[in-house]
């Protein structure tokens, strides 16, 4: 049996000293709150205040003038005696006539004080409401002066005899904790664990009396027994298969399925769960809490009782047998080495507080937005995570979306203007040995490592994790090491929207299937990394832009601008190169290109693919091939759609005919007729742009003014891009 959980007050003691004492000024402070009192009395009030004995009226009155009453005297001797609590509990009869007019705050203690004989009335009567008269009070402190002791011992056989089990609490399965109607909490130690929602019988000795109480300990869903061989739990007396691919987790913390996966689990214990609605429904979730300790451990050893750790100061024994849980969630079987002093960890602890399964957490971590790297005074270089800084060890590791780099080249990284994260490791010292590296959102295009334009470039083969691949040249991506980490709770953003049609969210599957669409081929795609590195947001779009070419403007050498379809776009990545045409060595060059041609007036058409910042990033052939391509230059200027299949016009021999299946025939400025194939031949069809818009054949009516650029010698020409003006 545990101790009691709350002691009885002690009797005042019966040495002269303790009365007298009740005058000096340090008794007085206990009194300053009452108004009434005056001052001379002060300290004699104070010590009866401070003892409990005496409280006042209210909080500002005491009462001081006042005659006291033989129920208040009653009252103020068993407080001396250190019995009101038990009073309370008693649930005494008062066995004078007049007990009817004792107040009910006064009646336990009056009833108490009259069992033990220590108040005897007239013989028939008390008086409660009777002033006491001097020489009662000086027989009664003489008594408790003299007696103290007897009358102390009277009380606690009275409390004995009347002890009552008042409530019984399941504190788990193998601890309840009593009370009893002296006010006292006692916790006991149960030798067998109850079983769920069925009542058991217990023993319980207080005071040397001993009760039987009845115990039932209501719980759902508590874990009877753990097959771990065959992945088998008995929950609520049904057996279930535990999938191996179902979700675990203890305290919140993540479990990865193994071989002793399970063993995290403690029997006898209640446990949330869900199933997958089959007719033989399967686990696939499963979580549970357990009493835990978190905290960064300062020192590991072994004692007299086993193993042990220190926690902020606190002690922990560990069981014979114990589990290991590793930052990946594996578990394996604990030993002496598994814990590190200087890192933190999560004990979780059984109904004796020993620890049963311990969680590792990432050792002294740093995670945030860097703003800063350097060299300090001493040489020793550093790095600024949300404001504070780090010195790094002498050879750290230093990550960039998993590709190793120096110190040297995350200076330039982190200047870039981009928001970067990072997730530092950190010694004892707080020095940096790892230091992980993401920005904050990177974009690019759907595609492969040689056709990905823009930051990043991603593919879907590593759902439900991203492979993507991070620009580390011009026009170079390369593979991280493992796919990017997708939370489970990760937004998708597809066209700029979160839900389908039916409200529900979209899901990796849906953008899968998304970037899987032929017509979405050009997609655009931003991922959103959380300080850990792993993908929160992913969005992706189909943003195009397509026309005619009419202005160019280029900014200190530095800026490339066109004007498309009457709006000005910022040209960026390998747009400037494709548009504007470099030197020797790569530079792009403000004279010579494609924009001398649209300062000449030639029409140049161009299929054009924007990033999320609304710039031309890359141009690409139509159409929707996702292969990058270069602007092409009309060679068909402003000519005039004279016959289409379904209207007949004037072909070359001056005849009126309808254009051939798949064709149109225009006549340029010159009076010249042209055959054009718009939907066979070498193309997989013509681009047919209105108003920046792909239009489909049927678009193209009579009279059309087109500018269009086709291949070929020989009538029919094949149409690549057809604008209609």
């Amino acid at each position: 049996m545990g101790p009691s959980s709350r002691r009885r007050k002690s009797p005042v003691p019966n040495s002269p000293r303790f009365w007298p004492s009740a005058g000096p000024e340090r008794r007085r402070r206990a009194a300053k709150q009452f108004t009434d009192v005056p001052e001379w009395a002060r300290g004699y009030v104070g010590a009866v205040v401070k003892a409990g004995i005496m409280k006042g009226y209210n909080e500002t009155k005491f009462g001081a003038n006042d005659f006291i009453t033989r129920e208040q005297m009653a009252v103020t001797f068993v407080r001396a005696f250190g019995y009101e609590d038990e009073a309370a509990g008693l649930n005494l009869s008062i066995k004078f006539a007049d007990a009817a007019q004792v107040s009910d705050w006064a009646k336990a203690d009056v009833a108490l004080a009259a069992e033990i004989g220590f108040i005897q009335g007239d013989g028939t009567n008390f008086n409660p409401k009777g002033n006491a008269e001097r020489q009662a009070v000086a027989r009664l402190a003489y008594e408790f002066y003299k007696n103290k002791d007897v009358y102390v011992k009277k009380a606690e056989e009275v409390v004995i005899a009347n002890l009552k089990v008042v409530s019984v609490t399941v504190i788990n399965s193998k601890k309840i904790e009593v009370t009893f109607n002296d006010g006292s909490k006692q916790t006991v130690d149960l030798l067998e664990a109850l079983k769920p929602n069925v009542e058991t019988e217990v023993k319980v000795t207080y005071k040397g009396k001993e009760f039987v109480v009845k115990v039932k300990w209501e719980a759902d869903n508590v874990l009877q027994k753990l097959l771990v061989d065959s992945n088998t739990v008995t929950i609520n007396d049904t057996n279930y298969v535990v999938a191996s691919n179902a979700a675990l987790t203890v305290n919140g913390l993540y479990v990865a399925f193994g071989t002793d996966a399970l063993r995290v689990f403690q029997v006898g214990k209640p446990v949330q769960f869900t199933t997958n609605g089959a007719p033989t429904p399967v686990i696939i979730s499963m979580s549970a809490t357990y009493p835990s300790v978190k905290g960064r451990v300062s020192e590991v050893g072994v004692n007299t009782n086993g193993q042990y750790v220190v926690v902020d100061g606190k002690t922990l024994q560990f069981a014979n047998t114990w589990w290991f849980v590793d930052t990946s969630g594996n578990v394996n079987a604990g030993s002496s080495s598994s814990i590190a002093q200087g890192q933190t960890y999560t004990f979780i602890t059984n109904d004796e507080g020993k620890v049963v399964t311990a969680f590792a957490h990432a050792a002294n971590t740093a995670a945030g937005v860097v703003t800063a790297t350097g060299t300090d005074i001493e040489g020793k270089n550093y790095v600024v995570i949300d404001g504070k800084r780090y010195a790094f060890v002498t050879t750290p590791t230093i990550r960039l979306h998993g590709t190793t780099k120096s110190f040297a080249d995350i200076g330039s990284v982190v200047s870039g203007g981009s928001k970067i994260i990072g997730n530092a490791i950190l010694n004892a010292k707080g020095e940096v040995n790892t230091l992980d590296l993401y920005y904050e959102t990177l974009t690019g295009s759907f595609g492969t490592t040689s056709s990905a334009t823009g930051d990043v470039g991603l593919d879907t083969n590593g759902t439900p994790g991203i492979d993507y691949y991070v620009k580390t040249g011009l026009n170079t991506f390369s593979t991280p090491t493992s796919a990017a980490t997708v939370v489970p709770s990760v937004t998708i953003i597809l066209d700029g929207k979160q839900t389908k049609s039916d409200g529900t969210a979209y899901t990796l599957a849906d953008l899968n299937t998304y970037l899987g669409d032929s017509a979405n081929t050009n997609a655009r795609v931003k991922l959103t990394f959380n300080k850990s590195g792993q993908v929160i947001a992913i969005e992706a779009k189909k943003d195009v832009v397509q026309g005619v070419v009419t202005a160019t403007r280029v900014v200190n050498n530095s800026e490339y601008y066109v004007t498309l379809n009457g709006k000005e776009y910022r040209l960026t990545g390998n747009a400037v190169t494709r548009f504007f045409a470099p030197d020797g060595n790569g530079v792009p060059q403000a004279s010579g290109g494609y924009h001398d041609e649209v300062a000449s007036g030639q029409r140049v058409i161009v299929y054009a693919v924007l990033d999320f910042q609304g710039r031309i990033v890359d141009f690409v052939k139509a159409p929707n091939s996702g292969t990058a391509g270069t602007p092409q230059i009309a060679n068909l200027v402003g000519a005039t759609v004279v016959a289409t299949p379904t209207e007949k016009g004037v072909n070359s021999s001056g005849s009126e005919t309808y254009a051939a299946a798949g064709t149109i025939r225009v006549m340029d400025q010159f009076g010249n007729i042209y055959e054009l194939t718009l939907a066979s031949g070498t193309n997989v069809g013509a681009q047919i742009i209105k108003n920046g818009e792909t239009v489909s054949f049927s678009s193209i009516k009579k009279g059309d003014i087109v500018d269009v650029y086709y291949t070929g010698s020989t009538s029919p020409y094949d149409a690549e891009y057809v604008v209609i003006r």
